[in-house]
């Protein structure tokens, strides 16, 4: 598994791995257990505070089941890979 590329904060997260997005921009993928209901999963693409994307995963759960835009989102930030990730490990 290749490692972070940029730094990131939380002690509580756990990095779940590297996304490539098809612009060759680098994702680094987290799921943050702390956020409740469910977590989050979190995608950073730099080391700066505001350099990243998140999402409650239930929220994920209802909004990609209706909202197509939602879904594209998802995938440029590399949160649909994420959401995949961590429900793998959860069966």
């Amino acid at each position: 598994m290749r490692k972070p590329a940029y730094r990131h904060d939380c002690p509580d997260c756990e990095f779940l791995g590297a996304f490539d997005t098809k612009e060759g921009e680098r994702r680094d993928l987290y799921y943050c257990p702390r956020t409740e209901p469910g977590g989050s999963l979190v995608s950073r693409y730099g080391s700066e505070g505001p350099e990243y994307a998140s999402v409650a995963l239930d929220v994920f759960e209802h909004a990609r089941k209706d909202n197509p835009r939602y879904v594209n989102w998802a995938k440029r930030y590399g949160l649909y890979r994420a959401y995949e990730i961590v429900k793998e490990r959860k069966t």
